[in-house]
């Protein structure tokens, strides 16, 4: 997961996005039906965002029970999407099953919207400059398609909606790993798209409009031609090891450093070439970092030594004492290396607004992630997954 730095606050950028992708809805429904939303939405988001949150409760209990608190930092997850996914289906199944005319006339709209204004924000906070791109051009075609429809020269609102919904799963599509949460995104709105476009008549009837067939046709080429114009990254290749920076910053070399560590003993980064490691900074008093200890542990447990190391540097000048952080690492149980940064310079090579703060370094020492703020364990097993 990433994160947006507003001053001293982390706020996940997946939060975000499910906040904008609620309110883009709710905005671009007002605009077009001109009617307040009925109960079952807002009933959806909430039993959503709770099952989602607090699922962490269920999935995480151990490390629940021992720091309770985590549950203000973390949810369930993709488990977490899951179980929220299938509950809030039910839920709009019954209301189905009721024949609420309502529901059945705003329900396909309203969840298509969601799906686009999510993916919309959730892109254009990534770093990859040709999702934004793509995402840019989907914006305007979106504003073109509304004043058509606006003038009367489109007549089927579902059209536009369907348009932009397949331009941003072609995005994700081309951009992501095919196997995740897309597929379940996929069959969700296939099945959508045949409860609520009931016929095959009506179907035909948007794909034979020209100004749905021609648009995704353009949106298909584009977004193939983004992808194939996408450069490649070097993935610990001799180009990026002669990347070099003075600060820490994804996509060069990590800067080297040696520091003492709580046995009596020095460590130094590069001596870890040739294995992935994550260099966590962290202090004893910081609730975040509490909170996502017993998770760096729980992932440092299950890993191969051999081919991952973990080195939480303690920022020493910033915390309340060695005797504190010795306490903390007792109290916690933690098995992975702690060097100590006593006088704070490695601390200004590695950039930490606020802590903690993560690098995610290849086993040819190329920084390839940064993470503001707790992780958890899925997202460390995602990050390390995705480095050489």
């Amino acid at each position: 997961m990433t994160y947006i730095q507003i001053g001293n606050i982390t706020i996940p950028s997946l939060w975000l996005a499910v906040f904008f992708g609620f309110t883009i809805a709710y905005v671009f429904h007002r605009l077009i039906v001109r009617s307040p939303l009925n109960d079952w939405y807002w009933n959806a988001f909430f039993l959503y965002f709770i099952i989602w949150k607090f699922s962490y409760i269920v999935f995480q209990f151990p490390i629940f029970f021992e720091t309770p608190l985590s549950v203000l930092y973390f949810s369930g997850g993709i488990r977490g999407h899951m179980l929220a996914t299938i509950i809030v289906a039910l839920y709009l199944f019954l209301r189905v099953k009721k024949n609420d005319p309502t529901f059945n006339k705003e329900g396909f709209n309203l969840l298509i919207l969601f799906f686009i204004g999510f993916e919309t924000i959730f892109h254009l906070l990534e770093k990859n400059v040709y999702v934004v791109y793509a995402e840019i051009f989907l914006l305007l075609f979106g504003v073109v398609m509304y004043r058509l429809w606006t003038k009367q020269q489109m007549q089927n609102k579902q059209a536009i909606l369907l348009l932009l919904f397949f331009g941003q799963l072609t995005i994700k599509l081309l951009f992501h790993t095919f196997f995740s949460m897309t597929t379940v995104t996929v069959s969700l709105f296939a099945i959508l798209f045949l409860v609520f476009v009931e016929t095959k008549e009506k179907r035909m009837k948007i794909w034979n409009t020209k100004l749905f067939r021609l648009p995704f046709l353009a949106i298909l080429g584009v977004s193939i031609g983004l992808f194939l114009l996408q450069p490649s990254i070097p993935n610990g290749s001799a180009e990026a090891e002669h990347n070099f920076t003075e600060k820490a910053a994804v996509g060069y070399v990590a800067p080297d450093f040696e520091l003492p560590t709580l046995d009596g003993q020095f460590v130094r980064l590069s001596d870890y070439r040739g294995k992935k490691v994550i260099v966590n900074f962290w202090a004893s008093w910081c609730p975040p970092c509490q909170s996502e200890m017993p998770h760096i542990q729980a992932f440092y447990e299950q890993q191969d030594k051999g081919e991952i190391e973990i080195l939480a540097v303690n920022l020493t000048n910033k915390d309340d004492g060695i005797h504190e952080v010795q306490s903390f690492v007792s109290d916690y149980g933690l098995t992975f290396p702690i060097p100590l940064d006593e006088d704070g310079n490695v601390g200004k090579i590695y950039p930490s607004v606020s802590i903690p703060t993560s690098y995610f370094i290849d086993s040819n020492g190329i920084i390839r992630g940064k993470i503001v703020g707790p992780m958890d364990q899925e997202t460390m097993e995602k990050m390390v997954k995705n480095m050489n």
